[in-house]
């Protein structure tokens, strides 16, 4: 074949497909799943599918036998189709398929209409420029596959483009409107509202320009319209700004202007206009300004029942992943938003503190007969506005379907594209067990806060909710997760990390595409199996996957800066921040790489920066010990030692620092009780070797070294960087263990 084959697929109206601007004969497509696998190929992010997402969307029915057999009938027929001379043992120039996934591709370039129009719209919009609006307009030449509008797979790319040919109207409107042309304008809007009866805002603006225009009547008409429809099928009224035009037309405030054009011709479109009058539910007038870029999604509120909280609590943390995987949407992540739980602020003040564009609130209660009800709404941070709302009824089953709701509501009012395969993905990271996914729930409730004592208290959760789906990734990923912080947190690391692989293994093996999984299975590799590429490789994955994973991004970078590798970390870091501002933990890790550069003055400024959100946050208090140490103010070193000891829960450490003559005699002490307690219980060696090596103590510090390589202890990994071994670092000893853990 040519090696500059062009293929070229239309997916608006008509499904037609071109290669080197031939169309492939209809009579070619023998199977239907054929052409539906092109289809799905082409709206897939980077046009390639691994095969059980495939099968999902395809197959859903058969088990995986027969959907493998049925997806390689399909790839033979679609080859057959797209290359008639393509001989028995050749591989095909578009579709391809490697590592269980599937992909298409044209040597020529792959052209796909649908994915145009949003190009041109989106800059079209931007640039408020006449002929590009119309430009865009007219690539627009039908719905997306409209022959498969019973597909779930396109169901929410359909809407998303609908939504901004929509938004195209609304801005030629507004761009004739202010050349002066008002019946332009108002055809612009007629063929909005004719195409969606649900845009209200077209529908204010029809209001407003029949009432500047003279025909006052049908401004009141077309409100009446509006009202009704929405009554009738939303059981909603107007927004606020609706009502509020709709009263300044009853008084007349609305000052009829000049028409350019002829009278009857007016009157004839404006008759014309009227017969089209519908109603609709969208957002409010602000089409014109420019769409938040960054959203907070809120714990939802609850009326004190601690089942409804679990419920709120899951939906909002689901939503939150969900959006975070939108391309271009920043979403504050879970640790940021939920400090405002409980706090009687207006979401306008919880968006611009934490600088979100957008708010999403929610609140959920249960009725006196009935499943509970949640009601959720969009504010704008910038003024308070409402965006968009609705209200739903819910249980445990039917979160993830809600889920999927929302968000691709909340992406169409933001005129963001959340791909179908997202929502697909979504929808599986929800057990198919109500009771399996409220166990997970419970479970994240207690990891989230952070502590070793909640960490164990999450285990059994997990474990419950594997137990009742046995298939449930996210469970695992979250009992990889738990069991992975204990080991770091001192627990002893054969009990712990080999548990921690083995859950992140299962749960990537049940979903390849979850991107916590690949996040704990990084943890692993780079805490306890020290492979430092393989650790590199599964963060890159789990980013790509899901670039708004806070955690991700968050663990990457400290990963990076154990390496050494400052100018790589600085920057997940900052997007780790930027996702999730207000983390203790995030701010206190961005202080390491100052720490580890020997910059103690900016790594102290970012640790207060932490106990500012968090004054009883106790990694924060032991980064200042450890830099008030370095910088030899033993007075302030003293006090950070005190506060570390006490909100650990360590009163008789606490006990003995306070006893000490000074700083160092406390290090020393310290010391001394953690080797006498190490002779009956476990004590991590990375503390005992932290320890001595501050004390100057060589032999100890290698002793508790050697330990600690040989334990594989997590900690470990900061050797190159913490500048607690700069006083040992000359030791020949030194360069072998390192050699030994960086040769792992």
């Amino acid at each position: 074949m040519e090696a500059a084959l062009l293929l070229e697929i239309r997916l608006l109206g008509d499904f037609l497909v071109a290669v080197d601007g031939k169309l492939v004969d209809e009579a070619l497509w023998t199977r239907r799943k054929a052409k539906s696998l092109i289809k799905l190929l082409a709206l897939a992010r980077k046009n390639e599918m691994g095969r059980e997402e495939i099968f999902d969307a395809l197959w859903p029915e058969l088990n995986g036998e027969q959907a493998l057999n049925s997806l390689n009938k399909a790839l033979h027929t679609a080859r057959r189709a797209l290359e008639p001379e393509l001989k028995a043992g050749l591989s095909s120039s578009f579709l391809l398929t490697q590592d269980q996934r599937v992909a298409l591709r044209a040597p020529g370039g792959l052209l796909i209409d649908a994915f145009r129009f949003e190009e041109q719209a989106r800059a079209a919009i931007g640039s408020l420029d006449k002929s590009q609006i119309r430009e865009a307009l007219s690539a627009y030449t039908g719905d997306l596959l409209p022959e498969d509008r019973l597909e779930d797979w396109t169901t929410i790319y359909r809407e998303q483009l609908s939504h901004l040919h929509q938004e195209l109207l609304l801005c030629l409107s507004r761009v004739e409107e202010g050349n002066g042309d008002l019946r332009a304008a108002m055809e612009c809007l007629v063929k909005a509202v004719a195409v969606e009866p649900g845009n209200e805002q077209a529908q204010r603006e029809l209001m407003r320009l029949y009432a500047s225009t003279g025909s006052r009547h049908l401004a009141l008409s077309q409100y009446r319209v509006l009202t009704e429809k929405l009554r009738r099928d939303l059981d909603a009224e107007p927004e606020a700004a609706t009502v509020q035009l709709h009263a300044q037309i009853l008084e007349g405030q609305v000052a009829p202007v000049p028409v350019p054009v002829a009278a009857a011709s007016r009157r004839s479109f404006l008759l014309g206009a009227a017969a089209l009058g519908v109603g609709v539910y969208l957002a409010r007038d602000k089409i014109w300004h420019s769409k938040p870029n960054s959203l907070a999604v809120l714990p939802f509120a609850t009326d004190g029942d601690e089942q409804l909280e679990y419920l709120g609590d899951g939906l909002s943390e689901g939503l939150i992943d969900s959006l975070s995987q939108i391309p271009d949407l920043r979403v504050m992540a879970r640790s940021t938003v939920f400090a405002y739980r409980d706090k009687a602020k207006s979401p306008r003040e919880v968006g611009n503190a934490v600088g979100a564009g957008a708010v999403l609130t929610g609140r959920v209660t249960k009725p006196p007969v009935g499943a509970p009800q949640i009601t959720i709404e969009l504010v704008d941070a910038a003024d308070g506005a409402r965006l968009w709302g609705s209200r739903y009824s819910l249980d445990f089953a039917s979160v993830p379907s809600l889920q999927a709701k929302v968000s691709a509501e909340v992406a169409r009012v933001l005129s963001r594209k959340l791909e179908d395969l997202q929502v697909q993905r979504l929808a599986r990271r929800s057990s198919a067990s109500p009771k399996a996914y409220q166990l997970y729930l419970y479970g994240r409730y207690h990891w989230n806060k952070r502590t070793r004592a909640e960490f164990l208290k999450a285990i059994p959760f997990f474990e419950q909710a594997t137990l009742e789906d046995p298939n449930y990734a996210l469970a695992y990923a979250g009992l990889a997760d738990c069991n992975g912080l204990l080991s770091f947190d001192g627990g002893q690391t054969h009990e712990y990390m080999p548990k921690a692989r083995a859950f992140a293994e299962k749960a990537i093996a049940i979903d390849e595409q979850l991107a916590e999984g690949h996040t704990s299975m990084a943890m692993v590799e780079a805490l306890y199996g020290w492979h430092w590429a393989k650790a590199e490789a599964e963060f890159r994955r789990a980013i790509e996957l899901n670039p708004g994973h806070a955690t991700a991004h968050h663990w990457y970078a400290v990963h990076l800066n154990a390496q050494g590798r400052r100018a790589e970390a600085d920057p997940e870091f900052r997007r780790a921040l930027d996702l999730d501002p207000i983390s203790p933990i995030i701010i206190t890790n961005s202080a390491y790489p100052a720490h580890y550069a020997r910059d103690y003055k900016s790594a102290i400024e970012t640790y207060k920066k932490a106990l500012a959100i968090d004054p009883n946050f106790v990694p924060a208090h032991k980064g200042l010990m450890l830099a008030y140490e370095q910088t030899r103010d033993h007075k302030l070193a003293l006090e950070e030692a005190l506060a570390f000891l006490r909100l650990a829960g360590d009163a008789t450490l606490a006990a003995m620092v306070r006893a000490a003559a000074d700083y160092p005699a406390a290090i020393r002490k310290w010391q001394a009780v953690l080797e006498e307690q190490a002779r009956a219980v476990y004590v991590a060696p990375m503390v005992l070797a932290d320890l001595a090596a501050r004390n100057g103590d060589r032999e100890a510090a290698f002793r508790w070294l050697a330990q600690a390589l040989e334990e594989r202890s997590a900690p470990l990994v900061y050797l190159k960087v913490d500048p607690v071994y700069d006083r040992i670092r000359d030791d020949r000893r030194f360069a072998q263990i390192s050699s030994k853990l960086y040769s792992a």
